[in-house]
């Protein structure tokens, strides 16, 4: 289902499983994902390795917090190529005007609610 999307709303994944077992796919989700801004994205070890990985966990913390991001910001912290860099920014956000980051989905407040 991640090799679809990177991030995914609940009520999508919802409709991309056969199972119907709330409970369940919560228990599978929480093995493979990490929940930023009520959206499941997957976790970092899954995509990236060594100091790529610990710099895109490091990136989610930071969507935990913001919607936004600069490049600059994360650069600098960091210390990857700029296609490295790029490529983590990519997968999870949008370049929105004045080079600012947007994580990818709207936050999921039906999920964040129920």
């Amino acid at each position: 289902m991640f090799c679809l999307a990177s991030a995914l709303h609940f009520d999508r994944i919802k409709e991309l499983v056969s199972s119907r077992d709330v409970p369940k796919i919560l228990e599978v989700l929480d093995s493979v994902a990490v929940l930023i801004q009520g959206c499941w994205v997957i976790k970092s070890e899954f995509k990236f390795s060594g100091r790529a990985g610990l710099c895109r966990d490091y990136l989610l913390g930071i969507f935990l917090k913001d919607r936004y991001v600069s490049r600059k910001e994360f650069s600098d912290i960091a210390l990857l190529t700029s296609d490295t860099v790029r490529d983590i920014l990519s997968e999870i956000s949008t370049l929105r005007t004045g080079k600012r980051w947007e994580f990818k989905l709207p936050t999921d407040t039906k999920f964040m609610k129920a």
